[in-house]
């Protein structure tokens, strides 16, 4: 993490590719139109969140993703998916693959 409580800036990119491949794979995750429109809103929140100055916003979208994604996704791409935004949180939960 940086002094502003966000990911270093390597991060940013994961953060990035991330939520795209979430776009782009949003229909294979198997989620009700509920749990798919918060899961918009915090990607659209995070995808915020990374082009500000201060991206200490960016870990918490990131957390609330990956419990969607641990919790209520039903996909092939889901445990793949919450593995990456693991990744960029740090702190080794909800972490699959090593």
């Amino acid at each position: 993490m940086n002094s502003e409580g966000g990911p270093p800036n390597g991060d940013v990119d994961a953060a990035l590719g991330l939520t795209r491949a979430l776009r782009q794979g949003i229909d294979l995750l198997g989620l009700n139109p509920e749990v798919t429109s918060e899961l918009l809103d915090h990607l659209h929140a995070a995808e915020l969140s990374i082009t500000d100055e201060d991206r200490s916003m960016l870990i918490d979208h990131i957390k609330a993703i990956r419990y969607i994604l641990l919790e209520m996704a039903d996909g092939p791409l889901a445990p793949f998916l919450a593995d990456a935004a693991a990744v960029i949180i740090g702190d080794g939960f909800g972490r699959l693959f090593s």
